[in-house]
């Protein structure tokens, strides 16, 4: 992610007066002056995945509740599966709102579920190479971390391949990966009935479609609150929508 691009394109975009445009705000303190200038023009601002101060409307996908799904699903199973114990590595993003909200969910919801559980590491990590990075970190001093949940699904990515890395067997019975956000290839491994256990995504289509519709909608006032919340679903490997979810992720 490039701040300064988008900051380039959208100053560019600026110049053209476009009727509408969503947007998701890398740095929202560095996208406010922006998106001010687009209003000031008679431009229909979207915030995609938040909320500036200078906005017509914002697109958002239940961030807390998705985090407070995915923490409750890893506690259901811990109870089920580890005796309401095991040693949790939390993969968080505290950067933007998106992240905070989803962060704050996963705490919320895993503990409330499963407070036995030990949480030994919380830190940040969104990349795949991040969420690789710090998870090879904590398994070196706590090898048998056996719940990682990651408020981004590419950071899951990330932790899942450390564990195989280390030598975690693939199917193994008392691990747990999961994340918020579609992923191919953590939707892949789940399918082969891996430790990816559970995937808080939103559907592509749906998302698609919301970016066109809402900025049409706010002009035709039939969008009041100025609040669109696309809805998600809590993907495990029984969800009947795995397969299109695969195909629509590219597999």
């Amino acid at each position: 992610m490039d701040l300064s691009a988008q900051v380039s394109n959208l100053n560019t975009w600026l110049t053209k007066k476009p009727g509408a445009v969503v947007s998701f705000p890398m740095d929202p303190a560095a996208i406010e002056s922006i998106a001010a200038g687009f209003r000031s023009q008679g431009s229909i601002w979207v915030t995609y995945g938040g909320d500036l101060q200078n906005q017509d409307a914002s697109l958002q996908f239940s961030f807390y509740d998705s985090g407070y799904a995915l923490g409750k699903n890893a506690g259901e199973w811990a109870n089920a599966h580890l005796a309401g114990k095991g040693k949790v590595l939390l993969l968080i993003d505290d950067t933007i709102q998106l992240g905070r909200e989803r962060s704050r969910g996963i705490v919320d919801g895993l503990t409330a579920t499963a407070p036995g559980v030990q949480v030994v590491a919380k830190q940040q990590g969104i990349t795949p190479e991040q969420g690789m990075s710090v998870t090879n970190s904590v398994l070196s001093q706590n090898p048998d971390v056996n719940i990682v949940l990651a408020a981004a699904g590419d950071a899951a990515q990330g932790a899942y391949q450390s564990l195989i890395t280390a030598g975690r067997a693939a199917n193994d019975a008392s691990t747990y990966v999961g994340g918020l956000d579609g992923n191919l290839s953590l939707l892949q491994a789940m399918k082969r009935g891996e430790f990816v256990r559970a995937l808080t995504t939103i559907d592509p289509v749906k998302i698609g479609n919301a970016v066109i519709d809402v900025p049409l909608d706010k002009a035709a006032g039939t969008l009041p609150d100025g609040v669109f919340n696309v809805d998600v679903a809590l993907v495990t490997a029984d969800y009947p929508g795995l397969d299109a979810l695969i195909t629509a992720f590219g597999g």
